[in-house]
């Protein structure tokens, strides 16, 4: 754990107001959390958030072992979320209602705001939360449930599925490219530390590998990097829920833990090569919304997954500060703010620097390649979006669902 501590960069120079734990959200730097006050002319804004903070499976590890429950990997009792897998915490969807504050208040959202939510019951609850937060009246013009942004291109007229050999090998080639960091044996040992020894015994000394990605597509690698991750995950979502996250564990290891669950993501989850057909639509969709140059501000609520997928296909980087480069925080938002020709793109998210009672809004400026600041033109998102993108993979009817789904390759 010491080592794990020494690595860990020092707090950020931000500070914020509380008021019990109901937090009150304060931007810092440039441009603060919501990108700045900009002047109220003509502008178009696209939210991609993330949903809030929820409750994580307790039977989705995957290794060597047959066991795949949490508790087998631990000699602690994992603490209950007190809600349905997938659903969003009590607290999470509190800070998502005090980001809808923070955003009135802060932000400079155009207006008329509307929400397109994905279908499933966290992204429902999200969207709704935020509109409180703005103080803004939920109709069926301001809010709708609606799958087909957030849905893969794969399957469309035009746009075949991958085969199980195609997905192997985008995989295999993401996992050359991207190897496990040097670190991560340390830091998967101070999990083990924590945690302690459960029922599956040393879960660290696992090879992680491709596998079974028929059986659980949305966790193709197992091994001890399956584990880290989940255990990452789910201290974070402990952290975001007002819970005590690892029994107690300094919070300030959780960004360096998080930092094996974003490569998981990364190489499992986010090949460019997939995501030119699985994120065509999210990714055509933000950008008809800001070519429409209309007045207004439009939010999408969908997944890490939407927000990974965008930075796959399209080379967008951003560094929020001590958590990892990349990072998609629960009820963090990727912003693009279009006046006249110009984009302006940034990551925004709630930081709870230190404790569940001290929530920091921040944003960063989101890069391109050749556009470093944070800043692009239309013409050239509109490359991007041509060159990251199966051309075939993005056009498809309205789709709105009427129910709720809670297992899908959505995180």
């Amino acid at each position: 754990l010491f080592a794990v501590m020494c690595a860990f960069n020092g707090p950020a120079p931000c500070i914020c107001c509380l008021v019990g734990v109901a937090v009150l959200l304060h931007g810092c730097g440039e441009g603060g959390g919501g990108g700045g006050n900009l002047p109220q002319k003509n502008r178009t804004t696209v939210l991609m958030m993330r949903h809030c903070a929820r409750s994580t499976p307790d039977d989705e590890i995957f290794t060597d072992s047959p066991m795949q429950h949490f508790a087998n990997y631990s000699g602690n009792s994992w603490p209950p979320f007190q809600v349905p897998v997938f659903y969003c915490t009590k607290t999470g969807e509190m800070i998502v209602q005090r980001q809808g504050e923070w955003f009135k208040d802060h932000g400079d959202l155009p207006s008329p705001i509307h929400v397109v939510a994905d279908n499933v019951e966290r992204d429902n609850v999200t969207g709704r939360a935020f509109l409180r937060g703005l103080g803004a009246i939920v109709t069926s013009s301001s809010f709708i449930i609606d799958h087909e942004p957030f849905s893969s291109g794969e399957g469309r007229d035009g746009c075949p599925k991958f085969s199980l050999g195609e997905v192997q090998d985008a995989i295999a080639d993401q996992y050359k490219r991207y190897p496990q960091g040097p670190d991560f044996l340390v830091l998967e040992e101070a999990m083990l530390e924590i945690a302690r020894v459960g029922a599956a015994g040393n879960w660290t000394v696992f090879d992680c590998r491709i596998e079974n990605i028929v059986q659980h597509p949305w966790a193709p690698l197992a091994g001890n990097c399956n584990v880290a991750s989940a255990f990452a995950e789910r201290f974070l979502m402990e952290w975001f829920s007002n819970m005590t996250p690892g029994w107690g564990m300094q919070k300030q290891y959780i960004p360096k833990f998080i930092a094996i669950h974003d490569w998981y993501l990364k190489v499992a989850l986010f090949s460019p090569r997939l995501h030119r057909r699985k994120s065509a639509p999210i990714a055509w969709a933000i950008l008809n919304a800001l070519e429409s140059g209309e007045q207004g501000t439009q939010a999408f609520v969908g997944h890490d997954t939407n927000q990974g997928g965008l930075n796959a296909i399209l080379g967008m980087q951003w560094d929020p500060e001590t958590w990892p480069q990349n990072t998609t925080l629960p009820g963090s938002a990727l912003r693009f703010d279009r006046e006249g020709d110009t984009v302006t793109v940034s990551y925004v998210f709630p930081w709870l620097e230190g404790s569940d009672e001290d929530p920091i809004m921040h944003s960063v400026p989101v890069s391109f390649p050749g556009f470093p600041d944070g800043k692009v033109s239309m013409k050239s998102l509109r490359e991007l979006v041509v060159k990251g993108t199966d051309s075939a993979c993005h056009s498809a009817g309205n789709v709105r669902a009427a129910g709720f789904t809670h297992r899908d390759i959505v995180v």
